[in-house]
């Protein structure tokens, strides 16, 4: 079977899920909040295809309120998602008061493959802190239409970010774009900036006896390990050892990976 995300470029299969969708937003009252249910579930939401909204608007908080716990972004910080998909991060840090308390008063930048989605986040978050590009850059999952070739250059300066992150990204990558990934990240990180990556990590996945249930990994793919043959990007794992060398080879230092439920935690930091 395909990948969630793949199905959810069917019209014949979103179109029934859609309208329930939005009776169930109308309901809520959240339909003009949230993106579309096809766009919700092709970024993730914990394999609900419907009555999903609670985790969509929620996901994101208790992230942020961790990175600011541990000194990785401040208020005012620039911050970039690489595969922003339709906004989800991006929601939390768009309220007017965060979590409450506070205001973002910083930028944010999502690039994505997935130009259907870009357009919904520009038409929904304030431009003057929110921007979003694309990555014109083929994916068999996520953007299929796309030209085939070597990752584009994302359009952001050098040096210029506080915080680079990506939530479920590298999961769906395979190496020769990891790699990519992560020489562009080590190019636009401000000296000493922060990177987290989440990822598939067969280290931690075995140690946590998660292997053989859900996920098995057992197809080989260069140095990664794919699920599906069919769909390779569906959902990718990496040795640890060859993740820290990614890091090191892309010029990024202090980099681990940090054991987590599911996806492990990729960290490291730009050079002073």
């Amino acid at each position: 079977m395909p990948a969630v995300p793949a199905l959810s470029r069917s019209r014949v299969l979103m179109a029934p899920l859609d309208a329930a969708d939005r009776l169930v937003s109308l309901a809520l009252g959240v339909a003009r909040e949230l993106p579309p249910n096809r766009y919700r579930i092709r970024v993730g939401a914990g394999n609900r295809i419907l009555f999903n909204h609670v985790q969509h608007r929620e996901m994101g908080v208790g992230f942020w309120l961790n990175r600011i716990g541990e000194g990785a972004i401040q208020l005012d910080s620039r911050i970039l998602d690489i595969g922003c998909g339709c906004g989800r991060y991006a929601s939390v840090l768009a309220g007017s008061r965060f979590a409450g308390r506070v205001e973002f008063t910083g930028h944010y930048t999502g690039v994505d493959v997935d130009e259907r989605m870009l357009a919904w986040c520009r038409n929904h978050f304030p431009p003057d802190r929110f921007s979003f590009v694309l990555v014109p850059m083929r994916s068999r999952v996520y953007s299929p239409g796309a030209d085939a070739g070597a990752p584009a250059r994302l359009d952001v300066p050098d040096a210029s970010q506080d915080f680079v992150f990506s939530v479920s990204l590298f999961t769906h990558l395979l190496h020769d774009d990891v790699e990519g990934y992560l020489r562009e990240t080590a190019r636009v990180l401000a000296p000493g900036a922060t990177m987290r990556m989440t990822v598939f990590c067969l280290d931690d996945l075995r140690d946590a006896g998660a292997l053989g249930g859900r996920w098995s990994f057992r197809h080989r793919h260069g140095p990664a390990s794919i699920e599906n043959e069919a769909y390779p990007e569906a959902a990718v794992a990496y040795e640890r050892a060859w993740l820290l060398d990614a890091c090191a080879r892309a010029g990024l230092v202090e980099a681990r990976v940090l054991p987590a439920p599911g996806q492990s935690a990729m960290v490291a930091r730009a050079p002073v």
